[in-house]
């Protein structure tokens, strides 16, 4: 793939607004392959035990397991890069109150990324990721439903990257509502009529 051909459609929102819905409704179309919550894989990776949506384990999976492979290698390899991409996620975008970055980001846009820091670093192993996926899978548009802000301006300042944003909102009644259910362990929730 060519500069800029790497094509992204991110999913912004709030947790349990409906993003997941939408990604998988519209990873569904052909073309597109919804990936989830990318920014989340690096840990799920240095560990065994997490699952793929098709209910197989993620190393184990027919198609992330060839994605992982083709991105990060096997075994200690896939563990030191998986956990050097963590870290440089957590250092250059942090993992909570991520719009606090988004102004910084934005305003280097245009700029290019600084030469070998934490957030080049995050940035071309996102774009390793996203390559291989593409080749994996030969999906036209990859459904990433992150939501963080600060990914989707990242997405901007990535050359190799043709990113489209959606941003999803839902009721807050609704978002309380799905929060106690999980709360619950997906039982309905008394009083919500």
């Amino acid at each position: 793939m060519s500069a800029g051909d790497l094509r992204v459609l991110y999913v912004m929102g709030i947790y349990h607004s409906g993003t997941t819905v939408l990604s998988n409704l519209v990873g569904q179309l052909d073309g597109y392959f919804a990936v989830g919550e990318l920014r989340t894989l690096w840990p799920k990776l240095t560990r065994d035990h997490y699952r793929c949506g098709c209910g197989e384990l993620l190393l184990q999976c027919p198609v992330w397991s060839r994605i992982i492979k083709s991105t990060f290698g096997e075994g200690e390899d896939r563990v030191t890069l998986a956990r050097d991409m963590w870290r440089c996620q957590r250092e250059a975008l942090h993992e909570y109150h991520t719009w606090l970055r988004v102004g910084g980001l934005l305003r280097r846009r245009g700029k290019g990324l600084p030469a070998d820091g934490p957030l080049a670093r995050y940035a071309a192993g996102l774009a390793r990721l996203y390559r291989a996926i593409a080749g994996e899978t030969g999906a036209e548009v990859i459904v990433d439903s992150s939501k963080e802000p600060t990914d989707a301006a990242l997405l901007l300042m990535m050359p190799e990257v043709d990113p489209a944003f959606v941003q999803i909102v839902r009721d807050p009644r609704g978002m309380v509502y799905s929060i106690l259910r999980v709360q619950a362990g997906g039982e309905p929730v008394a009083g919500s009529r």
